[in-house]
């Protein structure tokens, strides 16, 4: 991939993980494609799925964010960068790490930054996960006005849990039973505590309309990886 100024650079972080490699996916695919510059921050740039970025055009910047610093390592990577999609695992060093990537971003003048998190995350005492197609996220870079200083809850679907389990047996052509499990600590206890009294919900049909989506639905995603649950 050229790395002419003419192209927009954009860097994601975690793009050997399922959200980043989401993202770089939905770039490369999209008609905007030959106007990026797409460049990863990896811990392991020899590792089989960093290689197949490289093999794909993406550059591969070698870094361990569990080290980052504001003033070294993150900002120099950044320097340069029209965009930045962040999207971090959970650890314990989550909200320092991420706060120094974002004070990063702003001192090297990055233009954009997309930040991935669990959804009504103002609100939210505890982290959740949600399962999402990511062309909107591929758009907020390819229009970045458009997204300007957004905040988007994103999802594709919303049933409860016998809904799910008779989705699975019309799908699967066999029966299947929701039964619902005890959190198996006290921190993911008070997480679905907190989802079912506080109206975790996403209004889907005007997220697609007001995005113009074609979000995949939990029955079609079943569909797509039946092999999976065979």
């Amino acid at each position: 991939m050229s790395s002419q100024r003419t192209q927009r650079k954009i860097i994601i972080i975690g793009g050997t993980g399922k959200q980043g490699s989401a993202v770089i996916n939905a770039l490369l695919s999209s008609k905007s494609a030959p106007s990026l510059y797409l460049a990863t921050l990896t811990r392991n740039p020899q590792a089989k799925k960093a290689l197949e970025l490289k093999e794909r055009g993406v550059e591969l910047v070698q870094i361990d964010l569990d080290e980052v610093t504001v003033d070294h390592s993150v900002f120099f990577q950044l320097a340069g960068a029209d965009g930045l999609f962040v999207a971090q695992a959970i650890s314990d060093k989550e909200v320092e790490e991420g706060r120094t990537i974002i004070n990063a971003a702003e001192k090297a003048g990055v233009e954009q930054v997309v930040y991935s998190s669990v959804g009504q995350a103002h609100d939210a005492p505890y982290p959740g996960a949600l399962i999402l197609r990511f062309s909107i996220l591929a758009q907020a870079f390819l229009n970045p006005e458009k997204y300007d200083r957004q905040s988007i809850e994103l999802a594709a679907d919303k049933m409860n849990g016998h809904q799910l389990s008779q989705t699975f047996s019309k799908v699967l052509g066999r029966p299947m039973k929701y039964e619902k499990m005890k959190p198996r600590d006290e921190s993911s206890r008070l997480m679905v505590q907190w989802i079912e009294n506080n109206n975790f919900l996403v209004d889907v049909e005007a997220l697609k309309k007001e995005h113009e989506l074609n979000l995949k639905s939990v029955e079609d995603f079943i569909k797509d990886n039946k092999h999976v649950f065979e």
